[in-house]
């Protein structure tokens, strides 16, 4: 009896280690589809918010089908995972098709700006939208007495696999071309 109810425990514990190990693996692949996605903000230029929009209501649709038929459940958190998937799939596509598409177009804009607080970061707009990305400082010439945005232009090298969202190349800072007077 004792060894058949010490059995019974560790077919339990097994079960439910099994358990905690499929669920940490979800947790790590979950964790890990959220830093692509982070990492595919950083790399996109939207121009259209829409875009944004849409993932969302798909989501939206996407969790309704499968409340209603698989009786799942439905709320902000399923919402937020569903979002996150569209998201790291839609951006993945545009990625794809990105690598296999060859024109680059350059542009050179204005810096409108610049931080380096906890992170580098500078500051430019883009057909009429105000962006900012991570670029290293450091290497720039960081005179205090000096503005960086009088001294440098941001250098982007962007793909548009699809109207409205450009994924960055190459992205640098470059010394002002100075007109002839």
């Amino acid at each position: 009896m004792k060894k058949y109810l010490k059995d019974q425990i560790i077919k339990r514990l097994i079960i439910i280690i099994n358990k905690m190990k499929e669920l940490t693996i979800r947790k790590i692949i979950f964790s890990l589809i959220i830093f692509i996605c982070a990492y595919y903000y950083y790399c996109t230029l939207v121009i259209h918010l829409w875009y944004y929009l849409v993932i969302l209501c798909v989501a939206l649709l996407i969790d309704l089908v499968l409340y209603f038929t698989l009786n799942l459940k439905f709320n902000l958190i399923s919402i937020a995972k569903t979002i996150v998937h569209l998201y790291f799939f839609v951006f993945s596509i545009l990625f794809i098709i990105a690598k296999f598409d060859g024109k680059t177009e350059t542009y050179r804009l204005p810096l409108n700006g610049y931080t380096y607080n906890r992170v580098d970061k500078i500051l430019f707009t883009f057909k009429g939208h105000n962006f900012g990305r991570f670029h290293s400082l450091p290497q720039y010439s960081l005179i205090a007495d000096k503005d960086m945005t009088k001294l440098y232009d941001v250098l982007l090298e962007l793909k548009e696999p699809i109207r409205g969202i450009y994924i960055i190349e190459y992205i640098s800072l470059e010394k002002k071309i100075q007109a002839n007077k």
